[in-house]
Formats: structure tokens, sequence, C-alpha cells
């Protein structure tokens, strides 16, 4: 069940150098001035095996294999007997997607060559087999990396290239995986206010395309903003924060180029928040958003979201810096912010505290002690930006025949 909570009222092309357009502005009420925008920033093109090691970890696109042939496409003369088959989708072709197969290096061997339909003209049998990285083999399990894997998306000023990492895990016939991850990117350096800021764009759900957003954030295109003395990591959508300022965001669908400009007046809804809470971040559309809080209360622009994460920095008698950094709720909180109400959004504390036990004959075992917030959260608790000493656990009868405490080790 997905938690809900409202708030009512109140023609890119794809070339390899191309960017962001993104004007300065406040996170402002309604009624304020439209400042002039600033001119595309087009970026550069980059490629690399990789490319995790540079935008992280990322969710790509999963691949649904099957052994049935394609109707209408040119195969070409495979070596092994069972070739597979999958749809690699993307809005840059006609059809929405590309076909590509995976063939055995002889009949008897094991899975380790991919042709794609690069070219997109329903014809594998004019393709170059890409030859996997490092093929592997266990028993029935076996693997598969290709790497850098390029194709040619047709945009307005005609094809542009683009690159895949491909990876292939078979377990039997029971276990078939396909992921489909992006090994190129577009970056530059872009003026923002008259700073200088170094732009990196990311097609995270590689599809093809590097200005997707959604309301479940994590599928949303990546973007990082850096200076001299600071990194922000976001996602695309209509705006992005930058500081304490709000700014429009627009990014070619291609990625080659970025606009930002400062928008019309922008409509703040407020939400209320508890448990102490000091820090909210919530994605979707909009972008990605880290607030602090005033008073209980953060302010968003209108629309819907995602809750990321959100922290309590707290001292305790002696004066020592404690932090709660709580994410990955068991379901996702959706926050819906819109006009005249100030819902209230229950986060933070209380915890629970839980622990795991295990009897082994006539001792127990306990394991595990962990902190969850009320959505069943992740917690991280820190003290002096360092894990504090590992718990105690008291346990006592009514009785008081059984009186014992248990330590606890981190590992």
């Amino acid at each position: 069940m997905i938690r809900s909570y409202s708030i009512s009222k109140g023609p890119p092309t794809r070339q390899r150098l191309l960017p962001i357009l993104l004007a300065a502005l406040l996170l402002c009420l309604p009624g304020s001035q439209v400042a002039a925008e600033s001119q595309d920033q087009w970026l550069g093109y980059r490629s690399s095996a990789g490319a995790a090691k540079i935008v992280g970890k990322t969710p790509g696109q999963n691949l649904e294999l099957t052994d049935q042939r394609p109707q209408g496409v040119l195969l070409p003369q495979f070596a092994g007997e069972d070739p597979l088959f999958a749809k690699w989708k993307t809005p840059m072709t006609p059809a929405g997607f590309l076909w590509l197969a995976i063939d055995k290096s002889t009949n008897s061997s094991q899975y380790g060559q991919l042709f794609i339909d690069s070219d997109a003209d329903a014809s594998l049998a004019d393709e170059t087999p890409v030859r996997a990285r490092s093929p592997k083999s266990y028993g029935a399990t076996q693997s598969a990396d290709f790497r850098q894997v390029k194709v040619l998306l047709t945009g307005e000023d005609g094809p542009v290239a683009l690159h895949l990492n491909l990876d292939l895990w078979l377990s039997g016939s029971k276990t078939k995986r396909l992921v489909a991850t992006a090994a190129g990117w577009y970056e530059g350096d872009v003026k923002i206010e008259g700073i200088k800021h170094h732009i990196v764009i990311f097609d995270a759900n590689a599809n093809g395309t590097f200005d997707d957003s959604y309301l479940d954030f994590s599928k949303s295109d990546q973007i990082k903003v850096a200076t001299d003395d600071k990194l922000i990591i976001g996602r695309v959508g209509k705006y992005i924060q930058l500081g304490d300022k709000l700014h429009r965001l627009v990014v070619a669908r291609d990625g080659a180029f970025v606009r930002f400009s400062q928008p019309k007046a922008v409509v703040i809804g407020t939400v209320r928040v508890s448990g102490g809470l000091t820090l909210l971040s919530a994605g979707g559309t909009n972008g990605l958003f880290f607030l602090s809080a005033t008073d209980g209360q953060v302010k968003l622009p209108l629309g819907k979201y995602r809750v990321n994460h959100w922290e309590v920095k707290r001292k305790d008698k002696a004066g020592l810096s404690w932090e709660l950094v709580a994410s990955g709720p068991s379901e996702p909180i959706v926050l819906k912010v819109a006009k005249d109400t100030e819902p209230q959004l229950d986060l933070g504390e209380p915890l629970t505290a839980s622990v795991s036990v295990r009897q082994q004959g006539s001792t127990h075992r306990f394991s595990d002690p962990k902190l969850s917030g009320q959505h069943g959260e992740r917690i991280i608790l820190t003290r002096k930006g360092s894990r504090p000493p590992a718990p105690k656990l008291h346990i006592k009868n009514a009785d008081g025949s059984y009186d014992r405490r248990f330590s606890f080790e981190y590992g």
C-alpha cells in the first residue's frame, strides 16, 4: 500500500556537444519577476566501459529475453542453435525499440557474442558481433558482459551515437536476465549566475534519452552540478535546487545541452513535519529537493513527491552532536503539495529498536540490533560523525529470577 499525504492550494536535437540552460532564481512566492533567460550551454559526449565509476549505480533497463526468433527481422548465421533475443526499448527510434540477439561462440560453448540492430534497419544480418569481455561459466550458470555497445539513433540533425553496457546472467532454464545501462554521458562547464559549474547528465534508465523525470525519482535521469567546493547530485526535473535557490531546468532530450532560467512565479506549499526533523528530502517530476525544516515545516513547489530521506540532528547534555539519517521506507510515502492546506507528515521519532534472538540448546544468541522508523525506514545513528558504541540489552523477568545484561558487537 502507498501512503499518501496531500496539500491542497494554493525540440532539442541529439548532437555530441549539447547542454542545459539554467537561470538562477530564489525559491519564491507568487508574484516574483521573470529574469532574462540564459543561453543554451552545450555539453560534450563521453563514453566509458566503466561509466558507473563516473556516475554511480543506476537502475538501467531490464530486457526480457526470449528464444522466439523475431518476425520481419533479418538474422545472421548464428554459431549456436539456441540464440536468445531481446528488445532494447528507446523512444529515439520509430518502432520504440531495437532488436538484439545473444549467440554462443560455438554450438557447444557459452553465450559470448551479441548482435544489435545498431542502425535500426530491422536487420541483424549486417551487424558485426560484439564479443563479451569476460564470459564465465559455472556448471549451469553463465554470465557475460558486453561493454560500450554502439548504436546510432536519429536526432533532428541526423544520426547520433550512443553506447550501452549489457550484462547477461543465466542459471539453467529458470533464470534469464539481461540488464542494459548507459555507457555514455554528457558533461561540460557552464555558468550559472556568472559562476562556473561542471555539469554531468546521465541516462539513468538507459533508454537513450536524458530528460526523463518520474514521480519515482529513482528512475529519473541524473544530473551532477559541481563547483570548486561543492557537489550537488540531483535528478532531472522541472527545477534544480542549488544551495537555497531554485532554478528552472531544461535538459535536451538527447542530453547535448542544458538551460537554466528563472521561472515565472513559483507557487509554494507548506508541509508540516513532526518528530523533530531538521531536514527532509523529497523528489518527483519537479526534481529532487533537500529542505531544512523550520518551526516544524518545510516548503515545496506545488506537485507530487516521494519522500527520499529525512534527518534529525540534536545535541545531548554533554554537548555531543547526534544525527539520525533515515531512508528506504517499507512502502513509498507519497506527498501531494497543493494550495491552502498544511498537512502533517508523520516521520521522525518515535523509533523502534529491535534485535534478533536465536536459541541454541539452553543458550540464546542475540544479534542484529537495529533502529527503524515509523514507516520501516532504515536508520543510521552517528555520534560526532561516527558510529556510537554498540548498545547493550537488559532482560529481567517479573520476579527477578532472570536478570542479565548482554553486550552487542558491530560486524
